[in-house]
């Protein structure tokens, strides 16, 4: 499993360009073994490979500052060995995704004070703490990926994949979490 934030910083109305496949996170859409579009073979080192992350943008609109993150997974860079499309490893990639999305949510929170005026943002020079909250945050979001797999055995056990499925349910439903 791999994370991946995507910065993008921009007060001339940038938009970044966004590839046409990414998904975003989406409670009623969840994860398919057609979503990975790489095949792989039994020289991986892992059953599968969840590709996402968290698109960050800043940019002006009118005379403020828009702030917008979105959790999104990449099927072109996400995998699955031919030899394992069985749903309990799905379930187990789709928590990765959910991961990502619960930390998406601090992330978006945490920015509300930094949704200001332009010339506010600009003056207070708020650029500087925004990239650090991200980046702690990454930091964060990063350990808890890690401590999920050394926890469940990369989804083989079964038990410790049942606790993380469950508690990663309830923090979805105490934070209304159904769509980006």
């Amino acid at each position: 499993m791999k994370i991946c934030l995507v910065f993008v910083f921009g007060l001339l109305s940038f938009t970044a360009s966004e590839p046409a496949e990414l998904l975003i996170w989406d409670l009623n859409r969840p994860l398919s073994w057609d979503d990975f579009k790489k095949r792989t073979g039994p020289e991986e080192l892992y059953k599968a490979f969840t590709y996402s992350g968290i698109q960050f943008e800043v940019k002006r609109q009118d005379s403020t500052v828009l702030i917008q993150v979105r959790p999104y997974f990449d099927p072109t860079q996400s995998w699955v060995h031919k030899d394992h499309l069985d749903d309990g490893l799905l379930a187990h990639e789709q928590i990765h995704f959910d991961l990502t999305a619960l930390a998406a949510v601090e992330m978006d929170l945490r920015l509300e004070p930094y949704r200001v005026s332009l010339s506010e943002f600009i003056d207070l020079e708020y650029m500087e703490p925004v990239q650090e909250m991200y980046d702690s945050l990454f930091d964060a979001l990063d350990q808890r990926q890690k401590l999920y797999d050394q926890q469940t055995v990369h989804g083989t056990d079964t038990l410790e994949q049942m606790k993380w499925q469950t508690e990663i349910s309830m923090e979805t439903i105490q934070l209304g979490l159904r769509h980006w």
